[in-house]
């Protein structure tokens, strides 16, 4: 069940670069920075280090962003220096993860971070692994979540510890998000688009649910 405890916190003060209407690209600051001032719909949880909201595009059933509450751009700011902080960040995501099981043990997670993020303040996704959402439209939603362009939170802390920065090809990654739609659970390739591969997601989604009812 969600924790609101943590949402009447007496918070200090954060010296704010964004505007009262920030540009897309760095709209997450603003919950870093004040995250009391929104509704418990898009801040699930904060504390004098860490955020957590609900992404405001899901592309799954459940799809949160968790991110520290200290100004760092993006993954390629990341220092060796941050490992405590990655590692407390596991542990928020974590808790999201059985808070969400506890609702609905049917669930399957992954939480890691987008290599090429489109958004400032580093954060790392926890998102279901059902992709059942009205969100989810395009070919770059899908493969930025399903290819090697989605890093799992172990990757990022093991490229930390060996070569205490993090750096990723752009050309590469950017070739990842237009390849074949193909499903991350079976065997399937080079499904026609978005509106089959939904169809799709759907079968498995009721499969699932019927194996778990036997």
């Amino acid at each position: 069940m969600k924790n609101n405890s943590t949402r009447n916190f007496s918070t200090k003060s954060f010296s704010s670069s964004s505007s009262s209407s920030p540009r897309w690209s760095e709209e997450l600051i603003q919950y870093c920075e004040h995250p009391e001032t929104f509704s418990a719909n898009e801040v699930y949880h904060f504390d004098n280090e860490f955020v957590i909201i609900t992404d405001k595009y899901p592309k799954a059933k459940k799809h949160f962003l968790v991110m520290p509450r200290k100004r760092i751009d993006g993954i390629e700011n990341l220092k060796k220096r941050d490992l405590g902080m990655m590692k407390k960040l596991k542990e928020k995501g974590q808790w999201v993860i059985e808070s969400m099981k506890g609702e609905n043990p049917k669930l399957k997670f992954r939480m890691g971070f987008h290599a090429l993020p489109s958004m400032k303040q580093f954060h790392m996704h926890v998102i279901s692994q059902d992709f059942i959402s009205p969100a989810l439209k395009n070919k770059k939603h899908w493969n930025s979540f399903t290819t090697p362009f989605f890093k799992d939170y172990e990757e990022i802390e093991n490229m930390l510890k060996e070569k205490e920065e993090i750096k990723f090809d752009k050309i590469y990654y950017e070739t990842l998000l237009k390849k074949p739609l193909n499903c991350h659970l079976c065997n399937k390739k080079d499904i026609k688009n978005i509106p089959t591969l939904k169809r799709h997601l759907e079968d498995h989604w009721d499969d699932d649910s019927s194996e778990k009812s036997e």
